[in-house]
């Protein structure tokens, strides 16, 4: 799914993602609470920056890729790599 977030650049709300992601799946589809709970849940790890905008109908999120960290697929790959790397030395040594 991270590799699809790349066609919801520049900041996105939550829907415009959610609607890329179905296109790059096309014929399958992934459901709107699951495309949201991962954005939300990329932006806690620090992996997408995170604003909330005011507009019609309330408080939106819109997502964007962290510069060096989300912003190609290569990039987030190995930014993914070193943390999990970096989580594992931390429980073996420490």
């Amino acid at each position: 799914m991270e590799a699809r977030l790349a066609e919801a650049q520049p900041p996105s709300f939550q829907l415009g993602a959610w609607e890329a992601v179905n296109r790059a799946l096309a014929p399958r589809t992934v459901s709107r609470a699951s495309v949201i709970n991962f954005l939300k849940k990329m932006a806690a790890e620090g992996l997408l920056w995170k604003d909330e905008v005011l507009g019609k109908g309330g408080i939106k999120d819109r997502y964007k890729s962290v510069a060096g960290v989300s912003d190609s697929e290569e990039n987030l790959k190995y930014t993914l790599k070193r943390r999990v790397m970096d989580s594992l030395l931390r429980e073996l040594v420490g």
